[in-house]
């Protein structure tokens, strides 16, 4: 008998939060999901970015976190090809650290999940992950390049005026807060 793909949805208390931490040093926006990170005066917590699984569940795909030292910019995406690619053209000079598996996104929109984005400043050498409409369209505006989605989340706090994304100066919005 031919196996019947799930239809069932995830639940979404298996999900966990993905904070978006923004390094005031080096203009780098980094994500993880334990509120246990290294507190440093540079760091300004952003709050939840979305809610991920912390293993695969039906109709997910990891997210391969990497940090670029040379650009100083942590790095994600959900594309296995893409991921492989960076590893091989990066391997010989060290310039790309591969941080292992963030967590699960789903695939595709099916699951009940927002738009998970994936932006870019050449600029300033930072990418930016957001599942909130308003912060896109405010990074779009202020020099970013909006490379769609990588994945669909459960979102996370989303608040207006959208978080950093300023290209020539620091704007935190209400309720960021020095780490």
């Amino acid at each position: 008998m031919p196996t019947v793909p799930s239809t069932q949805h995830p639940d979404p208390r298996q999900s966990v939060p993905l904070y978006r931490i923004f390094d005031l040093q080096i203009f780098d926006h980094w994500y993880t999901t334990t509120s246990e990170y290294e507190k440093k005066d540079q760091y300004v917590h952003q709050g939840v970015a979305a809610y991920i699984f912390p293993t695969q569940v039906t109709n997910t795909t990891p997210l391969f976190l990497f940090w670029l030292e040379e650009a100083g910019d942590h790095f994600i995406t959900a594309e296995r090809s893409e991921m492989e690619a960076w590893l091989h053209a990066h391997r010989e000079n060290n310039r790309v650290r591969y941080s292992g598996i963030l967590g699960y996104v789903f695939k595709d929109s099916s699951s009940g999940g927002v738009p998970f984005y994936k932006l870019y400043n050449a600029n300033r050498n930072n990418h930016l992950y957001t599942a909130c409409e308003a912060e896109r369209k405010h990074a779009r505006e202020s020099g970013y390049r909006d490379d769609g989605p990588i994945g669909w989340v459960y979102p996370g706090s989303c608040s207006e005026p959208p978080s950093v994304v300023q290209m020539d100066d620091v704007n935190l919005h209400p309720g960021a807060s020095p780490t």
